[in-house]
């Protein structure tokens, strides 16, 4: 059985060497950033409570209107994502904290899209920072060229046409 305290200790020993010697290495005398613990965890908890349980606090009506599609929309395209995107999936970071999940992730992506919000608008809500929401909306948005160029970034054949008018008359 391994001593989680002294492996914990060990680990941060060394990581504390490794950085004095960087800094002398580098001559830099700055201060060690403080990490600030954000609880991703409780904010998925509270984001799959209102959207994504059995009984949401938020109905699909209210989803839609957020996010600007229905939820099995959304839900479809998370599971493609995360089914052919290693960074969509979830994961532990190298301090051995886990990461964000991937519906945190896509949310961030298409609240962000949706709203035209920066991404530091929903740090509160998702835990997220700016700097992560923007990677988030980097990779999403290569993944769904990836994954829907063919089908729904081409132009339209003559048998896509009626179908599209039928769509716009209906409207």
């Amino acid at each position: 059985m391994v001593d989680t305290d002294s492996s914990t200790s060990s680990y941060n020993d060394t990581l504390d060497f490794f950085e004095k010697a960087y800094n002398e290495l580098e001559g830099s005398s700055r201060p060690k950033k403080k990490i600030v613990d954000r609880d991703r965890i409780h904010a998925n908890e509270v984001l799959m409570k209102d959207y994504f349980v059995e009984n949401p606090v938020y109905n699909a009506e209210t989803f839609r209107d957020r996010f600007s599609l229905p939820k099995h929309l959304f839900l479809k395209i998370l599971g493609d994502i995360e089914a052919s995107e290693e960074w969509f999936q979830e994961r532990y970071e190298g301090r051995g904290k886990r990461s964000f999940t991937p519906i945190q992730k896509c949310t961030s992506v298409v609240r962000q899209l949706t709203t035209d919000y920066p991404p530091d608008q929903f740090d509160e809500y998702l835990a997220m920072l700016d700097r992560t929401s923007c990677e988030c909306l980097q990779f999403f948005c290569s993944v769904i060229i990836k994954l829907y160029a063919r089908e729904f970034l081409r132009k339209p054949t003559r048998h896509d046409i009626p179908r599209i008018y039928v769509v716009y008359e209906a409207r």
